[in-house]
């Protein structure tokens, strides 16, 4: 079971609809819940079977106007470290994978409240772009060579994991300033 579904939301929290966060909180978090417990009788009764969730690395700092998405993401990192304990009794193995950024539709199908819609052609991009091939490549390795772990793609982002678990508080500091510097773009234009 590979659970990839994932929908961002962007905005000052006030501007956020509560359908649209509902739908956000409904596709990273339930879904992956749901369809994992659907499968999981099978795969018990198989004696085995991997599940993978692809999370974020997102769900390992603070992302002001994506808190939603972030949180979810974060939901999903603890889920998938809780089934790898849980299902292993059934020969279960439970992969998490956190990519940075990937170049699919994800960017352009994201929720924007009216204050995000203001910033949309602005370049946000933080790090390398990794192809979607690239990560479907890595997870299928992962899978086949009976990986029961966490996968963090390409090396800048490998990096960007270690400094966010090991220096939470460097990490906060960087999102701060580039939230300040996003208010201050707003607030000129």
């Amino acid at each position: 079971l590979v659970n990839n579904a994932g929908i961002g939301i962007s905005g000052p929290l006030y501007e956020m609809n509560d359908e649209e966060i509902e739908k956000v909180i409904a596709t990273n978090l339930f879904g992956p819940i749901m369809l994992t417990k659907e499968v999981l009788p099978i795969m018990i009764r198989n004696n085995g079977g991997c599940i993978v969730n692809v999370s974020s690395l997102a769900a390992f700092a603070p992302v002001p106007w994506m808190s939603i998405y972030a949180a979810t993401k974060a939901a999903l990192k603890v889920l998938t470290d809780s089934w790898r304990i849980e299902f292993k009794p059934y020969n279960i193995r439970v992969i998490g994978v956190y990519p940075g950024y990937v170049k699919t539709s994800f960017s352009a199908n994201t929720i924007r409240t009216p204050t995000a819609q203001k910033l949309i052609n602005v370049d946000k991009t933080i790090g390398p772009v990794l192809q979607p091939e690239t990560i479907a490549r890595k997870i299928v390795d992962s899978i086949m060579r009976g990986a029961n772990n966490d996968l963090y793609i390409g090396l800048p982002y490998r990096v960007a994991h270690e400094i966010a678990v090991h220096m939470p508080s460097l990490v906060r500091w960087y999102s701060e300033r580039l939230y300040e510097r996003m208010i201050q773009y707003l607030r000129k234009s």
